[in-house]
């Protein structure tokens, strides 16, 4: 079982050979007893629906294999992490652990149910953090919500370690000047060895101790590497460092004080912040068409247009439903339906706040700027 990728989504969106089985169930970072129990009775309640639908047992049994292998997994029970998702049908299964908490859901219809993972995308990418003052370094892996720290052989315990007292003296070099030269007789001292420049030196040398043991740890790995640190070390690390892809900006502060579950939260959230232009431009788009020709928010005629892939950006409001009493099921089912074909057919779809959409509705679309739906 793997994390979740911003791409699962993309392929849980096409279409697949029905019944298509989906089930959300939340966990225990750590482990629980009960997580175990409650994958049960939703792999029960999935297969109760399959046999409503008329499924053989034999049918069945083949659908839900997959759910009942992760039953079957006692690793996977002693660390679900925050919750696990599993998807099946006749020609396609894929088994998830996810960033995020999600509501327990068990659906059988003709297409996977994906608006729960809308909200975790912006969670699940893969990245490092390296957080370092002058006590030292610690390295990240950040995933799915997730945050371990991996071992860096080699790597100073602190700056005092990186430089020893007798290379700080040894930068401080003196030689005689003879009589008559500009600086007249006596001792003149030279090189890195005093006041701000002599600090700034040993800081770099420090940052370049700490990016041997960091890429000697991450080998050939291209992931995003997030710095966290006071902020003006972010410039001397970056001068140091022989890392491709250090992301731009950081965490700033003294890390030593963080924990590594508030350092990942502080990165996901700066990642997040980043990657929110393009849903700020949308939204934008959203309150200067509405009441247009090219924007629309009524579920029925929303579906055909998903369908025609009319559909080029589409908002959907955060938390929503808030209360599912008094909402049909199949509501559900075909608010996901638009939510899965705009995907499908290269459209784009956030979750936005309610204040932020136009008229609060729970989904806005923005169609395509060469189709009419009148």
């Amino acid at each position: 079982m793997r994390h979740l990728q911003p791409s699962d989504l993309g392929d849980l969106c096409l279409d697949h050979v029905p019944p298509c089985v989906s089930i959300y169930s939340p966990g225990h970072p750590g482990g629980s007893e009960e997580d175990a129990t409650h994958w049960r009775n939703l792999v029960r309640a999935a297969d109760g629906l399959l046999a409503g639908q008329g499924a053989s047992a034999a049918e069945r049994g083949r659908l839900m294999r997959p759910a009942t292998n992760i039953l079957k997994s006692i690793g996977v029970w002693r660390d679900p992490g925050l919750g696990l998702a599993c998807f099946s049908s006749p020609a396609f299964s894929l088994a998830l652990r996810l960033p995020a908490t999600p509501a327990p859901l068990v659906a059988v219809g003709g297409r996977f149910r994906v608006m729960p993972l809308l909200g975790m995308v912006g969670r699940c990418a893969r990245f490092h953090l390296l957080a370092f003052s002058s006590n030292g370094a610690r390295l990240l892996r950040c995933e799915s919500g997730r945050a371990r720290q991996i071992d860096m052989p080699g790597a100073p315990a602190s700056r005092e370690e990186a430089v020893p007292a007798h290379d700080r003296d040894d930068a401080i070099s003196l030689h005689t000047v003879a009589p008559g030269s500009i600086a007249g007789a006596g001792v003149m001292y030279h090189g890195h060895g005093v006041g701000i420049d002599d600090a700034k030196d040993l800081t770099l040398r420090y940052c370049q101790k700490i990016d041997e043991a960091v890429m000697a740890a991450l080998e050939s790995d291209g992931t995003p590497l997030l710095l966290a640190s006071v902020a003006s070390l972010w410039p001397v690390y970056r001068e140091a460092s022989a890392h491709p892809a250090i992301a731009p900006g950081g965490i700033a502060g003294n890390p030593d004080r963080m924990c590594d579950n508030h350092l990942m939260e502080k990165a996901i959230a700066l990642l997040q912040g980043q990657g929110n232009a393009a849903r700020d431009e949308a939204v934008e788009q959203a309150h200067a068409l509405a009441g247009t020709k090219r924007a629309e928010s009524d579920l029925n005629r929303l579906v055909s247009a998903a369908d025609a892939g009319s559909v080029e950006t589409l908002l959907v409001r955060e938390g929503w439903p808030e209360n599912r009493e008094g909402l049909a099921m199949d509501a559900l089912e075909v608010a996901d339906r638009v939510v899965s074909t705009t995907i499908r057919h290269r459209g784009r779809a956030f979750l936005v706040p309610g204040a932020m959409i136009p008229g609060g509705n729970p989904l806005f679309a923005i169609f395509r700027k060469e189709t009419n739906h009148d």
